[in-house]
C-alpha cells in the first residue's frame, strides 16, 4: 500500500484562504475583531488588490465600542476581521461578503 504525505509548509505555500468577512479602513478606524496581536504588537492582515494577505503593523489608540482608531494604515485599506486562522503574509484570498457586510457591518 503507497502512502502519502503532505507537508504542512507545502500546504500552506499553496493555500487559498477564503475569509468570510472583509472591512474596508474608513478615517482610521476599523473594527476591533481586525485587530490581532503577536509579541510584537498589535497588527492586522491587509488584502492587498493582487489577491494576496499581508500582516501590517499598527498602533491602537482610542477604543469606543467595537471600533478602533490606528496608525499605519490608509484610507480604503481592506483589512481582514475574520478567518485569521488561514492567514499568513502573502497567502492568496477571497474574500466572501455577508449579510453585515452588505448592509455596512464594516467601519463606517
Amino acid at each position: 500500500m503507497k502512502r502519502m504525505f503532505m507537508f504542512p509548509a507545502l500546504m500552506l505555500a499553496s493555500a487559498l484562504a477564503t475569509i468570510p468577512v472583509s472591512a474596508q479602513v474608513v478615517d482610521r478606524t476599523l473594527p476591533t475583531a481586525a485587530i490581532q496581536r503577536n509579541a510584537q504588537g498589535a497588527f492586522v492582515y491587509v488584502l492587498k488588490p493582487d489577491q494576496t494577505a499581508a500582516m501590517q503593523t499598527i498602533s491602537v489608540g482610542t477604543t469606543d465600542g467595537n471600533i478602533a482608531a490606528v496608525e499605519g494604515l490608509n484610507a480604503g485599506d481592506v483589512v481582514a476581521v475574520d478567518g485569521f486562522d488561514k492567514l499568513q503574509n502573502g497567502v492568496k484570498v477571497v474574500a466572501r461578503s455577508t449579510p453585515e457586510a452588505a448592509d455596512g457591518g464594516g467601519a463606517q
